[in-house]
Parts: structure tokens; C-alpha cells; sequence
């Protein structure tokens, strides 16, 4: 998967936890599929920054 894939996941990720947070009767489960969803993806995005850091495809700002 590419970032923007990943990155839409990751928002409707959020946009799951917000109907969660609504009425979190009986969602106990889903919950913790949806934050073992949340880690994978996190870790997919960190994975594909990191390779493109090292192809030199990504610019790095540094905080002044």
C-alpha cells in the first residue's frame, strides 16, 4: 500500500472511533480490532517513510 492509502485508513480509523465513542454499548471486540488495525497501519506508514527517507524521497524539516 502506498501513504495516501494508508493515510485514509488511518483517518477512517478515527472517523470509526468517533461513532464508538457515540454509543459504545457492546463494541469491545471491535475496539480491539480497531486498535490492532491502528498499530499495523501506523507501523506500515513508518515502514514506507523509512524507506522512502532512505531512497532519499523524503525531505526532512527540521524544527527551528
Amino acid at each position: 500500500m502506498n501513504l495516501r492509502q494508508l493515510e485514509k485508513i488511518r483517518e477512517k480509523v478515527e472517523e470509526i472511533k468517533e461513532l464508538i465513542k457515540q454509543d459504545p454499548t457492546g463494541v469491545y471486540d471491535i475496539e480491539n480490532n480497531l486498535r490492532e488495525l491502528e498499530r499495523v497501519v501506523l507501523r506500515e506508514i513508518q515502514a514506507e517513510l523509512w524507506r522512502l527517507y532512505e531512497k532519499n524521497a523524503v525531505i526532512v524539516k527540521e524544527e527551528s
